[in-house]
């Protein structure tokens, strides 16, 4: 049967192993409706302080003076659950205030461990939901959460859509609006890295015949005739950069500058002089 202390001040704090995909989650990737660092201090303070921590207690076993029995000392405290609390703590130490459940290492199997952990995302799930990022968080949630934990908790091997959208009190149509609008980025940077490929090949095309017609050129011409092809060609690239180059930039930016103040009519009026 578990055991309930204050936390000790000697011994080693640690997150569960079992538990560190929660942890990093909760931490890196799940992003909550409430910003933390907007809280008043004093809020902060009573929040953490009344949190009871869920943890295996190792201990070791000493030799009781002038007696062949011997006492246990704890050494080590395993964090279970809650794991939102453990991010906003110094080092993921428990505070004196708080009171910590302790389980005996041969207590939980490691199912058990990691449907608790779970189970406290879901309590935090529960509560705070960025609605402007229900897709990727329901997403994440069915990439994240193992299947036998999902069939446990909510007999079902994945987070469907109807059972998210009445979690979070969002609508089915926000939902779908929002995956369509990360397809569609996602496409045009794919379509961006394709039309640059193929831009990249044409030059490089155009460099590998710009280099091998020269020969039959040079044959069919001879040097004096070469000789009038270069002078005229290289008129003919000072008109090309002026044209190709330096005004269409010079345009794309007058444009720019022009839309970016809201100057719409002036932006028209660079194009069209």
């Amino acid at each position: 049967m578990p055991t309930l202390r204050k936390p000790p001040t000697t011994i080693e704090y640690s997150i569960h192993p079992l538990a560190l995909d929660v942890f990093h989650f909760i931490s890196d990737r799940y992003q909550p409706i409430l910003r933390w660092n907007t809280f008043p201090d004093s809020l902060k303070s009573a929040l953490l302080q009344q949190q009871v921590y869920t943890g295996i207690m190792h201990s070791e076993k000493i030799p009781k003076p002038n007696s062949d029995e011997s006492l246990k000392k704890a050494v080590k405290y395993q964090f279970i659950t809650p794991m939102w609390a453990l991010k906003y703590t110094d080092q993921a130490m428990p505070l004196p205030e708080n009171y910590l459940i302790c389980y005996e290492p041969d207590e939980l199997t490691d199912h058990q461990i990691s449907l608790m952990c779970w189970n406290s995302f879901f309590q935090l799930l529960a509560f705070s939901v960025d609605r402007r990022k229900l897709s990727r968080a329901w997403d994440t949630i069915n990439d994240m959460v193992p299947t036998d934990v999902m069939q446990e908790l909510l007999s079902a091997k994945s987070l469907t859509l109807d059972v998210f959208t009445a979690w979070t009190g969002g609508s089915k149509g926000t939902l779908v609006e929002q995956k369509r609008k990360e397809k569609k980025k996602k496409s045009k940077g794919g379509s961006f890295l394709m039309q640059g490929s193929i831009l990249a090949a044409a030059g490089i095309i155009t460099k590998i015949i710009g280099a091998v017609y020269r020969i039959p050129m040079l044959n069919i011409m001879g040097l004096k005739g070469q000789g009038y092809y270069d002078m005229a060609f290289q008129v003919y690239s000072i008109a090309l950069i002026i044209s190709s180059y330096s005004l269409p930039v010079a345009v794309s930016k007058l444009v720019s500058l022009k839309m970016a103040a809201g100057e719409r009519k002036n932006a028209f009026r660079v194009l069209r002089e």
